[in-house]
């Protein structure tokens, strides 16, 4: 098991597919990867979601932005809630990388990081996303 090839890793990157972006699987998934790696201080999560909308039904942008927005909401509210649960204070940066399918074009990045007056992880803005180091990073596909 990586956490015990790597018992103090601080960055690490994991593929999900879409079935694992449900809100309640979601937060099982954050929440073993918190558990699991104590001292991760940057996580990236690359996440094969298909095609984010139907094209037939209303409007495609509306559709697309809602769906992206709830993505992004889901995946901030599970590693936050993780992150309480287990009293996790070490995670500086977070980000989700949304493809059509593995391997294709990227669809859309969330990026966020600590805010230090509180501790939470907020919503980077542009400016203030942090490279993510692919470097030292160490891949899992779950």
């Amino acid at each position: 098991m990586i956490t015990e090839a790597c018992p103090r890793l601080t960055h690490f990157q994991c593929a999900i597919e879409r079935s694992a972006s449900q809100p309640a699987v979601l937060q099982t998934v954050y929440e073993t990867i918190v558990e699991n790696l104590p001292h991760l201080e940057h996580l990236r999560v690359v996440v094969d979601m298909g095609a984010l909308v139907d094209h037939q039904e209303g409007s495609y942008f509306q559709h697309v932005k809602r769906s992206r927005d709830n993505i992004q909401h889901n995946h901030h509210h599970a590693l936050e809630d993780a992150l309480h649960l287990h009293h996790n204070q070490k995670l500086e940066t977070f980000q989700v990388d949304l493809f059509r399918s593995l391997g294709g074009e990227l669809e859309v990045q969330f990026h966020f990081v600590k805010d230090n007056s509180e501790g939470k992880l907020v919503v980077a803005q542009k400016m203030d996303r942090p490279d993510f180091g692919m470097d030292a990073l160490v891949s899992l596909d779950v």
